[in-house]
Protein backbone atom coordinates (compact mmCIF):
# COMPACT_ATOMS: atom_id res chain seq x y z
CA UNK A 1 0.00 0.00 0.00
CA UNK A 2 1.08 3.58 -0.62
CA UNK A 3 2.44 5.13 2.60
CA UNK A 4 0.43 8.01 4.00
CA UNK A 5 1.93 11.44 4.23
CA UNK A 6 2.48 12.66 7.75
CA UNK A 7 2.64 16.22 8.98
CA UNK A 8 5.62 18.12 7.72
CA UNK A 9 6.74 19.43 11.11
CA UNK A 10 7.46 17.18 14.07
CA UNK A 11 6.39 18.25 17.55
CA UNK A 12 8.16 15.42 19.39
CA UNK A 13 10.94 14.50 19.86
CA UNK A 14 12.43 17.98 20.20
CA UNK A 15 14.30 19.00 17.02
CA UNK A 16 18.03 19.43 17.22
CA UNK A 17 19.03 23.07 17.41
CA UNK A 18 22.45 24.28 16.35
CA UNK A 19 22.14 26.90 19.07
CA UNK A 20 22.08 24.09 21.64
CA UNK A 21 25.00 22.25 20.03
CA UNK A 22 27.92 24.69 19.85
CA UNK A 23 30.34 21.84 19.09
CA UNK A 24 28.70 21.33 15.70
CA UNK A 25 30.78 24.00 13.99
CA UNK A 26 30.99 24.18 10.18
CA UNK A 27 33.78 22.11 8.65
CA UNK A 28 36.53 23.74 6.59
CA UNK A 29 35.03 24.82 3.28
CA UNK A 30 35.81 22.21 0.62
CA UNK A 31 33.07 22.73 -1.95
CA UNK A 32 32.66 25.83 -4.08
CA UNK A 33 28.90 25.37 -3.74
CA UNK A 34 28.79 25.26 0.05
CA UNK A 35 27.91 22.66 2.68
CA UNK A 36 24.78 21.40 4.44
CA UNK A 37 24.30 20.11 7.97
CA UNK A 38 21.49 17.62 8.53
CA UNK A 39 20.31 14.91 10.88
CA UNK A 40 18.57 11.63 10.00
CA UNK A 41 17.08 8.96 12.28
CA UNK A 42 14.50 6.17 12.07
CA UNK A 43 11.99 5.22 14.76
CA UNK A 44 11.04 1.54 14.28
CA UNK A 45 8.22 1.66 16.84
CA UNK A 46 6.28 4.23 14.83
CA UNK A 47 7.73 3.58 11.36
CA UNK A 48 8.81 7.21 11.03
CA UNK A 49 11.85 8.55 9.26
CA UNK A 50 12.86 11.82 10.90
CA UNK A 51 14.84 14.28 8.79
CA UNK A 52 16.20 17.51 10.26
CA UNK A 53 17.52 20.29 8.03
CA UNK A 54 19.88 22.16 10.35
CA UNK A 55 21.92 24.78 8.50
CA UNK A 56 24.04 25.54 5.46
CA UNK A 57 27.21 27.54 4.94
CA UNK A 58 29.10 29.28 2.13
CA UNK A 59 26.25 29.05 -0.38
CA UNK A 60 26.62 30.76 -3.75
CA UNK A 61 23.26 32.58 -3.52
CA UNK A 62 21.53 34.43 -0.71
CA UNK A 63 17.85 33.41 -0.80
CA UNK A 64 18.10 29.64 -0.27
CA UNK A 65 15.56 27.02 0.67
CA UNK A 66 15.75 23.23 0.71
CA UNK A 67 13.53 20.55 -0.71
CA UNK A 68 13.70 17.07 0.81
CA UNK A 69 12.91 14.03 -1.32
CA UNK A 70 12.79 10.32 -0.59
CA UNK A 71 14.08 8.34 -3.58
CA UNK A 72 13.41 6.18 -5.52
CA UNK A 73 9.70 7.01 -5.09
CA UNK A 74 9.80 10.79 -5.67
CA UNK A 75 6.11 10.80 -4.79
CA UNK A 76 4.30 13.84 -3.42
CA UNK A 77 3.84 12.12 -0.05
CA UNK A 78 7.61 12.15 0.58
CA UNK A 79 8.39 15.72 -0.53
CA UNK A 80 9.08 18.40 2.07
CA UNK A 81 10.29 22.01 1.83
CA UNK A 82 11.83 24.49 4.25
CA UNK A 83 11.06 28.17 4.45
CA UNK A 84 13.15 30.53 2.33
CA UNK A 85 16.02 32.17 4.21
CA UNK A 86 16.34 35.70 2.83
CA UNK A 87 19.63 37.53 2.28
CA UNK A 88 21.69 34.82 3.97
CA UNK A 89 24.42 32.62 2.53
CA UNK A 90 24.88 30.88 5.90
CA UNK A 91 21.26 30.13 6.89
CA UNK A 92 20.00 28.32 9.99
CA UNK A 93 16.89 26.34 9.03
CA UNK A 94 16.32 24.07 12.06
CA UNK A 95 13.25 22.43 10.48
CA UNK A 96 12.20 18.85 11.16
CA UNK A 97 10.20 16.64 8.82
CA UNK A 98 8.74 13.14 9.15
CA UNK A 99 7.99 10.52 6.49
CA UNK A 100 6.32 7.16 7.06
CA UNK A 101 8.54 4.33 5.88
CA UNK A 102 8.54 0.59 6.56
CA UNK A 103 11.80 -0.74 7.94
CA UNK A 104 12.07 -3.25 5.07
CA UNK A 105 12.08 -0.35 2.58
CA UNK A 106 14.93 1.60 4.15
CA UNK A 107 17.77 -0.30 2.47
CA UNK A 108 16.60 0.79 -0.98
CA UNK A 109 15.78 4.38 -0.01
CA UNK A 110 17.81 7.57 -0.22
CA UNK A 111 17.17 11.01 1.26
CA UNK A 112 17.98 13.81 -1.17
CA UNK A 113 18.42 17.37 0.05
CA UNK A 114 18.06 19.78 -2.86
CA UNK A 115 19.23 23.34 -2.14
CA UNK A 116 17.61 25.97 -4.37
CA UNK A 117 17.57 29.76 -4.57
CA UNK A 118 14.37 31.78 -4.60
CA UNK A 119 15.41 34.72 -6.77
CA UNK A 120 11.91 35.90 -7.63
CA UNK A 121 12.04 34.38 -11.12
CA UNK A 122 9.83 31.62 -12.42
CA UNK A 123 12.72 29.13 -12.57
CA UNK A 124 14.49 28.74 -9.22
CA UNK A 125 18.00 27.54 -9.90
CA UNK A 126 19.59 24.66 -8.04
CA UNK A 127 22.61 25.37 -5.85
CA UNK A 128 23.46 21.74 -5.17
CA UNK A 129 22.37 18.43 -3.66
CA UNK A 130 23.26 16.16 -0.76
CA UNK A 131 22.59 12.43 -1.15
CA UNK A 132 22.13 10.29 2.00
CA UNK A 133 21.58 6.51 1.55
CA UNK A 134 19.46 5.02 4.33
CA UNK A 135 20.88 1.52 4.41
CA UNK A 136 22.62 2.18 7.74
CA UNK A 137 20.19 4.63 9.33
CA UNK A 138 19.80 4.13 13.10
CA UNK A 139 17.30 5.07 15.81
CA UNK A 140 19.80 7.55 17.26
CA UNK A 141 20.16 10.85 15.36
CA UNK A 142 23.05 10.88 12.90
CA UNK A 143 24.18 14.47 12.41
CA UNK A 144 26.64 15.30 9.66
CA UNK A 145 28.02 17.98 7.35
CA UNK A 146 28.21 17.25 3.64
CA UNK A 147 29.36 19.30 0.66
CA UNK A 148 26.88 20.23 -2.05
CA UNK A 149 27.20 18.67 -5.50
CA UNK A 150 25.06 18.79 -8.61
CA UNK A 151 23.54 15.35 -8.91
CA UNK A 152 21.22 13.65 -11.35
CA UNK A 153 17.72 13.88 -9.91
CA UNK A 154 16.84 10.20 -10.24
CA UNK A 155 19.87 8.08 -9.47
CA UNK A 156 22.47 10.29 -7.81
CA UNK A 157 24.93 10.39 -10.73
CA UNK A 158 26.99 13.56 -10.83
CA UNK A 159 26.73 15.62 -14.03
CA UNK A 160 29.48 18.11 -14.85
CA UNK A 161 29.57 20.86 -17.46
CA UNK A 162 32.84 22.46 -18.56
CA UNK A 163 32.46 26.08 -19.66
CA UNK A 164 34.73 29.05 -20.28
CA UNK A 165 33.74 32.70 -19.85
CA UNK A 166 35.48 35.74 -21.26
CA UNK A 167 34.64 39.45 -21.13
CA UNK A 168 35.79 41.86 -23.87
CA UNK A 169 35.13 45.33 -22.41
CA UNK A 170 36.34 47.24 -25.47
CA UNK A 171 33.95 45.33 -27.72
CA UNK A 172 31.11 45.20 -25.17
CA UNK A 173 31.00 41.43 -25.62
CA UNK A 174 30.65 38.57 -23.16
CA UNK A 175 31.78 35.21 -24.56
CA UNK A 176 30.42 31.87 -23.30
CA UNK A 177 31.94 28.60 -24.52
CA UNK A 178 30.24 25.34 -23.51
CA UNK A 179 32.99 22.80 -24.01
CA UNK A 180 31.95 19.43 -22.61
CA UNK A 181 29.35 17.58 -20.53
CA UNK A 182 30.05 14.43 -18.51
CA UNK A 183 27.75 12.06 -16.66
CA UNK A 184 24.64 11.93 -18.87
CA UNK A 185 22.52 8.81 -18.45
CA UNK A 186 20.89 8.21 -21.83
CA UNK A 187 23.49 7.39 -24.47
CA UNK A 188 20.84 7.30 -27.20
CA UNK A 189 19.81 10.92 -26.70
CA UNK A 190 21.14 13.90 -28.64
CA UNK A 191 22.32 16.30 -25.96
CA UNK A 192 22.45 20.10 -26.05
CA UNK A 193 22.89 22.94 -23.54
CA UNK A 194 21.16 26.24 -22.96
CA UNK A 195 22.67 29.20 -21.13
CA UNK A 196 20.90 32.25 -19.70
CA UNK A 197 22.27 35.66 -18.68
CA UNK A 198 20.35 37.69 -16.09
CA UNK A 199 20.90 41.25 -14.93
CA UNK A 200 18.89 42.62 -12.01
CA UNK A 201 16.59 39.59 -12.27
CA UNK A 202 15.84 40.34 -15.90
CA UNK A 203 16.78 38.03 -18.75
CA UNK A 204 19.15 39.88 -21.07
CA UNK A 205 20.51 37.03 -23.17
CA UNK A 206 20.45 33.32 -23.89
CA UNK A 207 22.44 30.87 -25.97
CA UNK A 208 21.94 27.29 -27.12
CA UNK A 209 24.38 24.75 -28.50
CA UNK A 210 23.82 22.40 -31.40
CA UNK A 211 22.56 18.90 -30.71
CA UNK A 212 25.45 16.47 -30.21
CA UNK A 213 25.08 12.72 -29.99
CA UNK A 214 24.19 10.12 -29.35
CA UNK A 215 26.82 10.14 -26.59
CA UNK A 216 27.12 10.25 -22.79
CA UNK A 217 29.89 12.88 -22.96
CA UNK A 218 29.09 15.44 -25.68
CA UNK A 219 31.68 18.08 -26.52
Amino acid sequence: PTPKRTGSLLDSPTPISVLDRPELDPPPKRSARGSLQYSVRYMPSSGLLIVVVLRATSLIAENPYIKVYLAPDWGAYSKRKTEVSRNDRHPNFNQTFTIERQVAELGDSTVIFRVLNDDGLARHFRLGDVIVPLRNVASQPHTSWQDLELMDAEDGVAISVTVSLCLFPDLHLFSVAIERVNGLRNELADGYCKGYLYRDRSLVGKVSTNHVGPTLAPS
